[in-house]
């Protein structure tokens, strides 16, 4: 027996649709949200002999039947009501260390694995990153410098501002924001990242193992999330975008991705993000993409290594 884990909470509705598509291809699939581990959920562990299993409730799937996990996303350990509170922190320790006991088998493909998602977290080494590959990326200040973010803010007319690890929107910087009083005060909080703003228009790309699928999104918005239907265009990718999204993507060790670029007048792309678990059933609806039956490929093939070129 072999069976694909969807890694989601019991609400996540990438989670849920990759389940229903691996059952509707016939494929044996279970759901593991972590928020219900330990509570549910068991993990055993002998390292000794190197072997290891998975319990979805009543379910007990050891780690080399597992041939394959997909991440969609990954909450907490959900601890019992009754756990008392002066050991609760050594229970969440010793839940989310055996959680990564399970990340870490090398036996199981994983589309992405834990080690690609803590990278993701650290962005501004993902822009250098994707530089040092041969991407173009927007001049960037990160940090909590007042004169050093003047100093660079100068440069340019139009800014846009973004949270360093993510989960905001970008918002233009207005020059009121820019003042050194101002930023002497804010800065001591928490720092920033001050990017150029490129004129043009969004693309995202998805590459799953040698696939290449982009699309135009058009948004008036500064960041097309904040719009509540973009129109979604599909669009071919210049050959040596296709190449160089292969490349980010094998570089990032990832399986499958979303790339973010901007597009400026002139056709050349510059990149912002690589997302390890981007969302993506309304951009397939949208698009008429094959994301899910490329994930299901990517899930159930022999190999444990993606073609990406």
């Amino acid at each position: 027996m072999s069976v694909v884990i969807i890694l989601g909470a019991s609400q996540d509705c990438h989670a849920l649709h990759m389940l229903q598509a691996c059952h509707k291809a016939g494929v044996e699939a279970a759901l593991f949200d972590t928020s219900q581990y330990p509570s549910c959920h068991g993990i055993s562990w002998n390292p000794v002999l190197a072997q290891g299993g998975l319990r979805l409730n009543s379910t007990l799937y050891r780690f080399e039947q597992i041939h394959s996990v997909f991440w969609s996303s990954v909450g907490p350990p959900g601890l019992e009501d009754t756990t008392n509170p002066s050991l609760y922190q050594i229970a969440m320790s010793d839940s989310s260390s055996a959680l990564r006991t399970f990340f870490d088998e090398s036996s199981i493909h994983w589309i992405n694995s834990w080690q690609v998602f803590d990278s993701h977290k650290v962005k501004p080494r993902q822009l250098h990153k994707a530089a040092t590959i041969g991407a173009k990326i927007p001049q960037t200040y990160i940090g909590n410098e007042s004169e050093d973010l003047l100093a660079f803010a100068k440069q340019f007319k139009k800014l846009l501002f973004k949270p360093v690890y993510g989960g905001a929107h970008a918002t233009l910087v207005d020059k009121n924001q820019l003042s050194l009083l101002h930023l002497q005060k804010v800065l001591k909080y928490a720092p920033v990242t001050i990017q150029e703003y490129i004129q043009g228009t969004n693309i995202r790309t998805y590459v799953i193992g040698s696939h290449v699928y982009s699309a135009e999104i058009v948004s008036d918005e500064v960041d097309f999330r904040m719009q509540s239907n973009p129109v979604h265009i599909p669009t071919p990718t210049p050959p040596q975008i296709a190449i160089l999204a292969k490349r980010l993507t094998k570089s990032f060790n990832m399986h499958w991705t979303a790339i973010d670029w901007r597009r400026d007048h002139r056709g050349n792309y510059y990149f912002l993000e690589a997302n390890p678990s981007p969302m993506f059933i309304h951009f397939e609806q949208l698009t008429g993409y094959p994301i899910t039956e490329m994930l299901i490929q990517s899930l159930t093939q022999s190999s444990h290594l993606c073609d990406v070129g």
